[in-house]
């Protein structure tokens, strides 16, 4: 898609596919085992108490031994919402 040694700059291929400059240097980073533990708990968790909030849940996984806050909490409850709406809606 973009060719590093081509007749356009590289600046001029990302404005003409709409892309950032940073978006061409972007890598992902991948889920750690730790991070799929605690959405896999946070899942079940959900599945059994729907009314828990961020601050509710992340009590709760400090009762069962996990150092996490409530913004951490919030991060993977928002992602597997919108995981979520997006298999619901298509």
């Amino acid at each position: 898609m973009i060719e590093r040694q081509g007749p356009l700059s590289l600046s001029r291929q990302c404005e003409l596919l709409g892309l950032s400059r940073a978006a061409l240097y972007y890598r992902a980073v991948r889920t750690g085992a730790y991070e799929l533990e605690l959405m896999a708990l946070i899942d079940r968790q959900y599945l059994q108490t729907p009314f828990y909030g961020s601050r509710r849940m992340a009590a709760w996984l400090q009762t069962q031994g996990h150092t996490v806050n409530r913004k951490r909490v919030q991060r993977r409850q928002t992602n597997r919402s919108t995981e979520i709406k997006s298999v619901t809606l298509t």
